[in-house]
């Protein structure tokens, strides 16, 4: 009877697993949407890109270190806030204001997660 309950629990913990993963794909999923038809400028260690090529970039060094990510947090933390190589917070230049990415970044993932537990469709 001991094992049972462990055995309950990592078979509970596991089938909760899928739900989670793809959660934050399609969480990061929106993310690099937003990203990619903002129109706005993103500064990479200097260099300016245009918001197609910047998500592509993001898109990249998620399918990279993916499976060390388990949230869109996590994604925003790890890949789409610095330079993995220099360290250098990335910058968004968009609408005449300049700000890091992590923050706008945050801020859109709050939004479309607000939004999207509002609508009628979202699973309780």
């Amino acid at each position: 009877m001991r094992l049972r309950l462990p055995t309950i629990l990592l078979t509970s913990l596991l089938s909760q697993a899928p739900a989670a993963l793809a959660d934050t794909d399609e969480d990061v999923d929106y993310l690099l949407n937003h990203v990619s038809e903002s129109g706005c400028t993103f500064i990479r260690n200097g260099v300016r890109h245009e918001s197609v090529a910047a998500a592509e970039h993001l898109r990249t060094k998620y399918e990279q270190d993916k499976r060390h990510i388990d949230s869109a947090e996590a994604f925003i933390d790890r890949v789409a806030s610095a330079s993995s190589l220099s360290g250098q917070p990335y910058v968004v230049s968009c609408g005449g204001q300049t700000q890091t990415s992590r923050d706008w970044l945050n801020e859109a993932l709050v939004t479309y997660q607000v939004n999207r537990s509002k609508s009628p469709d979202f699973p309780d």
